[in-house]
């Protein structure tokens, strides 16, 4: 009787964390397909795009989400554009996007005024985002008044 409940118990718990995962899988495929195309990021730098740019090692959902959201409020408020994009996408499918914007290393925060302006770089270490963000948010902050002008 006892090993019967332990079987039946094992199986609810394995039901139950199956489930879980499968959701957040389901969160992270969400996330990823609402992410620009190659094509779609290289028509909005060839449009005059003004705003910010990631270029993330690893774009996932939920770790990207919570840090970018914030940032990105921010600088919507500004009436800016946010791209996010897995930079080894670029890299391997459309070398022409990093020469554009002028990337050397990824992960980095890229603020682009135009299409033929410079673009100012920020190289972040993913690894430490929950640190760094105080330096991308003064990053940004101080590069919002001079694009949104």
């Amino acid at each position: 009787m006892a090993v019967a409940i332990s079987i039946v118990v094992t199986g609810l718990c394995s039901v139950l964390l199956y489930v879980a995962l499968l959701h957040k899988v389901r969160e992270h495929h969400r996330y990823v397909v609402g992410l620009p195309s190659v094509d779609d990021i290289q028509t909005k730098l060839k449009n005059g795009f003004r705003g910010f740019v990631f270029c993330l090692d690893v774009v996932g959902y939920p770790h990207c989400s919570k840090w970018i959201e914030p940032l990105k409020q921010m600088i919507e408020q500004q009436g800016l554009e946010l791209l996010v994009f897995d930079g080894q996408i670029i890299f391997s499918e459309q070398m022409e996007i990093a020469q554009i914007l002028k990337i050397k290393k990824f992960p980095c925060v890229i603020a682009v005024n135009t299409y033929d302006q410079y673009k100012e770089q920020m190289f972040i270490y993913q690894m430490h985002i929950d640190q760094d963000i105080t330096a991308i948010q003064q990053f940004i902050s101080n590069k919002l008044g001079v694009i949104a002008s």
